[in-house]
């Protein structure tokens, strides 16, 4: 699965080059969806696209929407369907689509009053259409797409909630400026936040994309275990690095990008590490005394999550030696051990998705406020 800013990147990079972009981001649910608020995608004039926002016929009504869009120009001239087309825009929504119909049905996002999308002008500029000149994108459309239709199991949905997604076309590079500015302050290890403009029915409105910071995950040991879980979290969307103090072991060649492999004593690497509280530690040497000198490295840390491999009765004989030169018990209490979910894994590839399990659940414990909105614009109605 892409990151937001793989998928951000993505209409940076395109748009640089002159070719016009959909940025696509799922805003609100209600009820079952196959995805969450914050989930994106970009979808280019050949209709390719980037990202995810559940897959499925979902996805597919959402590309269809955004190359509607973009084949339409800059001036949007695509015709809205009326209710007596299909049923409409209900009170509140901008458009409404079933996911479950072949095709599936949806309205162009207009204007109150009007019968097709506003015109944006072709030299609108960087504020467009009433932005302020710091925000830089014009207003997008707003599409409600309900999963309640029972069209077929193959081609259908049956979810029975309903996703609201912001849908903005993207032509002049000055318009990414605030994509540039919150995709630089992610890969600075900073929370962002990307605004995002919505003309509905009701008026104008504002959503505020929080983007999180990927999570970072330091294994300590590159061995059989070590390279199948680096491999395994880098669709997972960790930034990964692999510590070991021998060579063949902490490769580029067993570690190719974007795993970032390590030469050096583990346990001082371990120490002069900048650990953080979005740090995930993962213990998989290759026996329980560089185990113990690892995990005595980063018992003191603020890492999110610190996990050690091992059997009851090692992790006793470890957890009995720290104590004794001097280690709190609440601080071992915080660790993983034995590290992973217990799914009676055998081999190195069954232990790392046990490993992988676990630090998913971990990441995904607490709750994060991903999407706020719809807030009015000042000056307009909503």
């Amino acid at each position: 699965m892409s990151e937001p800013t793989e998928v951000l990147d993505t209409v940076i990079r395109e748009v640089d080059a002159g070719r016009r972009m959909a940025l696509c981001v799922v805003v609100a649910t209600r009820g079952s969806a196959p995805q969450v608020p914050g989930a994106m995608v970009c979808v280019d004039e050949a209709a390719q696209i980037s990202g995810t926002v559940g897959g499925g016929c979902v996805e597919a009504e959402i590309r269809r929407r955004a190359h509607q869009l973009l084949s339409a120009g800059w001036h949007g001239q695509a015709k809205r369907r009326h209710a007596s087309d299909d049923h409409g825009p209900r009170a509140g929504d901008s458009e409404r689509s079933s996911a479950g119909e072949s095709p599936l049905r949806s309205d162009l996002g207009t204007a109150p009053g009007s019968d097709v999308p506003d015109d944006h002008g072709e030299h609108a500029g960087a504020s467009g259409f009433g932005m302020p000149p710091d925000l830089g994108m014009v207003p997008g459309t707003l599409v409600t797409l309900d999963l309640d239709h029972d069209f077929g199991f193959d081609d259908g949905l049956i979810c029975g909630g309903s996703m609201d997604v912001a849908i903005s076309v993207i032509s002049d590079p000055q318009q990414t400026r605030a994509i540039r500015e919150a995709a630089d302050r992610v890969r600075a290890g900073e929370a962002a936040t990307l605004p995002l403009r919505v003309q509905t029915s009701a008026g104008l409105a504002e959503y505020r994309i929080n983007l999180e910071v990927p999570p970072k995950l330091v294994i300590a040991g590159g061995g059989h275990i070590g390279l199948a879980l680096a491999t395994m979290m880098v669709p997972l969307g960790f930034h990964m690095s692999v510590i070991d103090d021998r060579s063949e072991f902490a490769s580029a060649e067993r570690f190719p990008p974007p795993i970032n492999p390590v030469v050096g004593d583990i346990a001082k690497t371990l120490a002069d590490w900048p650990i953080d509280s979005n740090t995930y530690v993962a213990i998989v040497t290759r026996g329980h005394k560089h185990d113990e000198q690892a995990l005595a490295a980063v018992l003191d840390s603020p890492a999110k999550y610190i996990g050690m491999i091992g059997s009851r009765r090692k992790i006793k004989v470890v957890f009995d030696d720290l104590r004794h030169k001097g280690a709190a018990q609440a601080q071992l209490d915080r660790v993983h051990s034995p590290i992973g979910l217990d799914i009676k894994a055998v081999t190195p590839e069954e232990i790392a998705v046990s490993i992988a399990a676990e630090l998913i659940s971990i990441r995904r414990a607490e709750y994060r406020k991903t999407v706020e909105g719809p807030i009015p614009v000042a000056g307009e109605a909503i």
